[in-house]
């Protein structure tokens, strides 16, 4: 058996269009310009693993958990006027019509991920054949600003499959595997985009 913890950090520092103080209007509808002012966000990771194996059952478990959060992180400001408007952008004011978009690139803190995934095998010694089942579930709370008000997109997801190979003899290989997902969508302001989801993977071998 075995486990581990561990804490990991990074930096993202914005690009050059991202800070590029110009607009970009190759699409007149939807309009992008940079931000001088963005700093770079900054990432903290701590992760559990832990795996253990019977040698005499030939059993085997895997399992980890991972949360993660980040400090002015690097997200999209989206201004939908309702009417004709003018909007400051850094130090340029950009005219906007309505039924225009307008895309800014700023720092917000509030992102959170969560992510878990189970794994265990056993073997079957009535069809001579290994099984693996996995598990797992996963979240994401990304903000963003719309028309300046704080919009929170959480993602939730969960999955599960199994999968079947073949320990009859040296002659015979096979793998059958399926597995499941499950999506989840919801935003606090724009609930358009909010969204619930299946797939499903079948596969042989």
């Amino acid at each position: 058996s075995n486990l581990r913890m561990f804490y990991r950090s990074s930096t993202n520092t914005p690009d050059a269009s991202q800070l590029q103080d110009v607009i970009d209007n190759s699409n007149t509808l939807s309009l992008k310009a940079g931000n001088p002012e963005l700093k770079q966000d900054f990432s903290h990771n701590l992760v559990a693993r832990f795996g253990t194996t019977n040698t005499n059952k030939a059993t085997s478990f895997f399992g980890f958990v991972n949360f993660g959060i980040t400090d002015n992180r690097i997200a999209n400001a989206v201004y939908l006027p309702v009417s004709d408007t003018i909007i400051n952008a850094g130090k340029n004011k950009i005219s906007l019509s309505k039924g225009t978009q307008l895309t800014l690139p700023v720092n917000l803190d509030g992102y959170r991920n969560l992510g878990s995934f189970l794994t265990f095998g056993f073997p079957a010694s009535f069809i001579k054949c290994n099984i693996n089942l996995n598990g797992g579930v996963n979240y994401n709370r990304l903000p963003g600003l719309i028309n300046n008000k704080e919009n929170i997109s959480e993602n939730y997801s969960s999955n599960g499959g199994a999968a079947i190979s073949s320990n009859i003899s040296e002659k015979i290989d096979f793998n059958l595997s399926y597995s499941y997902n499950y999506n989840f969508v919801e935003n606090t302001i724009q609930s358009s985009s909010d969204n619930n989801y299946s797939t499903q993977t079948a596969s042989g071998k």
